[in-house]
């Protein structure tokens, strides 16, 4: 009988716990002090992860503008290695320095004889705010014919069908003006900013472009009266013409100089590296730095010689030059000793991933990330041309 009782009150207690076990659970108020502990955890978790996506998108970028920025600075690079002449500011702008009744200090101002629409200042309003293709580098350097041209001068070598086994060869010499013999020509090279709308393709602030304007084209017709670019003109054509006059050609007997191009070329620049630095908007916070050079040697730009000061208002480019040597009123040693070209490239990341872009429309002042800017780019070039060199002694 108790044993019994005792199997009824443990069975009986055993029912209870397992009644309170299958009706426990949490009140409304933990349920949501729980959902709020895990919502925070929850969203600071996101918030580093997007940071840290955030970040390394930035630094990505950083790195591939600062490593593109590389690359173009060592292309520009050897293009100066290869010069014969590089134009300093106050002869690449649109003014023309001296006069024809001094032609050894004359410059005729080479955005003159370059394509039309080049004739952008950055000093005035109206032309930083258009967007332009601005010359901010010329050199010439000498370049091999096209494969098209040389194969031309090897089959009039081998024509002997005339009287004069090399009259084809003369003709082509003489009245097309090939240099079959040297097998080479000299190429002008422009090296510019580019602020023209994008479009759908380049993303940054700016782009730095560079113009060709050879001889000869990979198509050019021989059998043409004049098969040369237009607007090319042989800065050597006499012994006593220099790089500095061209287009205008010094006569060797009289030593005047006239203009030899016709008409001026065509083409346009090929983008050669995006999300360069342009200074715009102007002003801005921080103040830029003007862009100086150590004398005697002369920047690219402003246009203008080493004394001026740097226009009130310019937009600083985020690519310049300084020259040193063998430029317009250039004495003694530095008139005959090689050049030497200091270049600076700043990048910009605004366009690319995690930096948006506040184009600036016209020349209004338009919000402008400093951070943007990448670390300025720096490098020193000779160039090793022979020509025109001497002692420097009198």
């Amino acid at each position: 009988m108790l044993k019994r009782k005792i199997k009824r009150w443990l069975r009986g207690q055993i029912q209870q716990r397992r009644a309170r076990q299958q009706s426990a659970g949490f009140t409304l108020l933990e349920l949501l002090i729980s959902l709020l502990i895990g919502s925070i955890i929850v969203v600071a978790m996101l918030s580093l992860v997007l940071e840290i996506t955030s970040n390394d998108r930035k630094d990505a970028a950083r790195t591939e503008v600062q490593r593109d920025m590389q690359l173009a600075m060592n292309y520009i690079a050897q293009d100066l290695r290869e010069a014969v002449f590089v134009y300093d500011g106050r002869c690449l702008g649109p003014t023309a320095v001296g006069t024809l009744a001094d032609p050894a200090n004359f410059c005729p101002g080479l955005m003159n004889h370059l394509p039309d629409g080049w004739n952008a200042d950055l000093s005035v309003a109206t032309d930083r705010g258009t967007g332009r293709f601005t010359p901010l580098l010329a050199l010439w350097k000498p370049e091999d014919l096209p494969q098209s041209v040389l194969e031309a001068c090897e089959a009039a070598a081998r024509d002997t069908s005339g009287v004069d086994s090399s009259a084809t060869l003369i003709a082509l010499i003489n009245d097309k003006g090939v240099p079959c013999i040297s097998r080479r020509s000299y190429t002008l090279i422009v090296y510019g900013l580019d602020t023209r709308n994008p479009g759908n393709i380049w993303k940054g602030r700016a782009r730095l472009s560079r113009y060709r304007l050879s001889q000869f084209s990979e198509s050019a017709d021989l059998s043409s009266a004049n098969p040369a670019n237009p607007g090319w003109v042989n800065p050597k054509e006499t012994t006593t013409s220099r790089f500095l006059q061209w287009p205008y050609i010094a006569d060797e007997d009289t030593g005047a100089i006239t203009n030899a191009q016709t008409t001026r070329p065509g083409g346009a620049p090929e983008v050669l590296v995006d999300f360069v630095d342009n200074g715009r908007p102007t002003p801005r916070v921080p103040a830029p730095t003007a862009p100086g050079c150590a004398a005697p040697s002369v920047p690219t730009f402003p246009y203008t010689n080493a004394s001026a000061p740097f226009p009130a208002g310019a937009a600083i480019p985020g690519f310049f030059a300084c020259v040193r040597g063998g430029t317009v009123g250039a004495v003694g040693d530095e008139q005959t000793v090689n050049q030497e070209v200091q270049l600076t490239l700043v990048g910009n990341v605004d366009g690319r991933g995690g930096f948006p872009l506040n184009r600036p429309d016209n020349d209004i002042p338009t919000p402008y990330n400093i951070q943007g800017r990448v670390f300025p780019l720096q490098t020193r070039v000779m160039t090793r041309g022979i020509l025109d060199k001497g002692s420097g002694e009198d």
